[in-house]
């Protein structure tokens, strides 16, 4: 009888014995050792006012979570769980911010404090630069980019071609570029950086112009200077003048010939050659050249009337006449000769612009001049090798303004009166339709503007 009750007993606790050898929730499931041990390091972290990360480690043989009592905090965790990486997004305020963040494992409980700087106004990395973009003409020359910062920047060049220097008060750098004596252009980037920042300059430097031998050099010296300047021959020919897709004074397009040779200048007048010449810097409204509208050697003249421009060229045939033939002398272009040059005269493609019908190739205007002028020859020539006749600054022409005649016309010079002188070519603030070969306006001989100059002939 004892026996009876004896063997159940024995039963049970066979059964306890097994069950004590796995796990009743199914062998994947995840039981908390009694010796959980939780470590990390370390226990406090500092952020300054700019957007960084930080780590914390983990030691622990069990599983955990975390949590910050912040937004201003982000957190994640490293696939192995050894790591938590910690980001505090940049402080616009003055005031230093804190925070904790809360790990736990099991019952262990860990707290890192966090501390992050107020922004002072230097403490967030800055760096800018202007422009974004240089473009070079084929000959050597220099430009500048104007660089802010409250740091301290690195910058470097991808091509060997360019040299790039720094100013003393670190805002400032001058690029220079090599002549470009192959025949195709080239491309190089500048690189700025100040820590996780970075500003890329794009380069880009035309091909050398095609030279001819019919190509004439002058070189004038004057007050303090001497400038050499280069006229391209345009020989005569007979071309369709106007347009029928523009202004009204555009029409009716109309037959001209050109019976004689002559020359153009491969660039706008420029302030260099105006000074040596001149001796002066032109006012308008009381103002002179500045950087604000271009200062520099090779930025064209502006602020020059018909009329200066009528004594520039009486001061410059005077100072160059020993290099010049018999009856020779630099004048303005007629309307007809200026037409015919900037659509590149016998060797023309019949594009809208001069040297293009990709405006931005070859003119500085309202999309990208950033509303001032700039270097001469910084982009692509004509056909002829004429830079800028898009753009940059009006030229003037010699003719008085009139409407077109249907009739064809031989060596035409317009009108032998009237109340305004042609300009040509548009400028830094036209936009692209003014900047058609095509295109024309007047003005009264006495008007100076930021945007008005002119192209010697010869």
């Amino acid at each position: 009888m004892r026996l009876r009750y004896l063997y159940p007993l024995i039963l049970i606790c066979s059964l306890l014995v097994s069950c004590s050898d796995s796990n009743p929730l199914g062998d994947d499931a995840y039981v908390i050792p009694d010796d959980v041990y939780l470590n990390i390091s370390p226990t406090s972290l500092s952020f300054d006012a700019s957007a960084s990360y930080r780590t914390i480690s983990i030691d622990t043989n069990s599983g955990y979570s975390y949590s910050s009592d912040v937004s201003w905090l982000s957190i994640t965790r490293s696939s192995d769980g050894k790591t938590l990486s910690v980001y505090a997004s940049a402080n616009t305020g003055t005031s230093s911010r804190y925070a904790t963040i809360t790990i736990t494992a099991a019952s262990s409980s860990r707290t890192v404090s966090v501390t992050q700087s107020g922004n002072s106004g230097a403490e967030i990395p800055s760096l800018s630069v202007s422009p974004t973009s240089l473009s070079f003409a084929a000959a050597s020359s220099s430009q500048t980019l104007s660089v802010s910062s409250n740091g301290i920047y690195s910058y470097s060049s991808s091509a060997s071609w360019l040299t790039v220097t720094q100013s003393s008060d670190k805002t400032t750098l001058t690029v220079s570029a090599s002549a470009n004596t192959g025949t195709s252009a080239r491309t190089a980037t500048i690189t700025l950086t100040l820590g996780s920042l970075t500003e890329t300059i794009s380069v880009t430097q035309q091909a050398a112009a095609n030279t001819s031998d019919d190509d004439r050099t002058f070189t004038v010296t004057g007050n303090g200077k001497t400038v050499t300047f280069t006229m391209k021959k345009v020989e005569g020919g007979t071309f369709q003048m106007g347009s029928t897709y523009g202004d009204s004074d555009e029409t009716p397009v109309h037959s001209v010939t050109l019976t004689k040779d002559y020359y153009m200048c491969e660039t706008e007048v420029t302030q260099a050659l105006w000074f040596a010449v001149m001796g002066y810097s032109p006012t308008s409204g009381g103002s002179q050249w500045s950087s604000s509208y271009g200062l520099g050697d090779e930025y064209p003249a502006y602020r020059i009337s018909y009329e200066d421009c009528q004594s520039f060229l009486t001061a410059l045939n005077s100072k160059l006449s020993s290099q010049l033939g018999s009856g020779e002398q630099f004048r303005f272009p007629t309307e007809a000769e200026w037409e015919f040059a900037a659509k590149g005269g016998n060797k023309s493609q019949g594009y809208t612009y001069s040297g293009s019908n990709n405006l931005g190739d070859v003119a500085w205007y309202y999309d990208n001049s950033g509303s001032t002028t700039h270097q001469v020859k910084t982009k692509s020539p004509n056909e002829l090798g004429l830079y800028d006749m898009s753009g940059n600054v009006w030229e003037w022409c010699y003719d008085w303004n009139d409407s077109y005649s249907s009739s064809a016309q031989t060596d035409p010079t317009g009108p032998t009166s009237g109340s305004y002188r042609v300009k040509r070519g548009g400028g830094w603030s036209s936009f692209g339709l003014v900047c058609r070969v095509a295109y024309r306006r007047g003005n009264s001989p006495s008007n100076r503007d930021d945007y008005l100059g002119f192209r010697l002939a010869l």
